[in-house]
């Protein structure tokens, strides 16, 4: 390590653990082929366990780190990374149906003190989709459309 503040993701349940930057200098290392990469201000290196292939990325919205500053970042996010990172903090499942929606950019800050699906009604009106919760910890998103 060269630096400071920094997220490490690495959960057993997980095939891909990652390294997020939010500043200084990081060094990441895959021991099984002895890639390394050194990790600067939002950056982060993910680690495929499967695949033994670890990738370097910027990461302007660092959502790793939300758990630390209690908001989700989008900063031209695609729709379905917005998705998958509000399922990951609220430990949740959901379902995009239209495939067009999927790369619709996302703008904005939200509060993890919100509910989340009030917080996925919100999101999901940018584009005029409908969100229908299926289960307690199950959303569905249709409809929409990115103009």
């Amino acid at each position: 390590m060269l630096g400071t503040a920094f997220n490490v993701r690495d959960l057993a349940t997980e095939t891909m653990n990652s390294v997020s930057i939010k500043e200084g200098k990081v060094s990441v290392e895959a021991t099984k082929n002895q890639q390394k990469v050194i990790l600067t201000a939002n950056e982060k290196a993910i680690y495929n366990a499967v695949t033994n292939e670890l990738i370097e990325e910027k990461d302007l919205n660092l959502n790793d780190l939300a758990w630390q500053r209690k908001k989700l970042k989008f900063q031209e996010m695609a729709f379905a990374d917005v998705a998958g990172a509000i399922a990951q903090q609220y430990q949740i499942s959901v379902t995009i149906r239209n495939q067009k929606m999927m790369q619709c950019l996302v703008n904005g800050q939200y509060n993890l003190t919100t509910n989340v699906e009030n917080l996925l009604k919100n999101i999901s009106s940018i584009y005029r989709e409908e969100v229908t919760k299926l289960g307690e910890n199950n959303f569905e998103i249709t409809g929409g459309s990115c103009q």
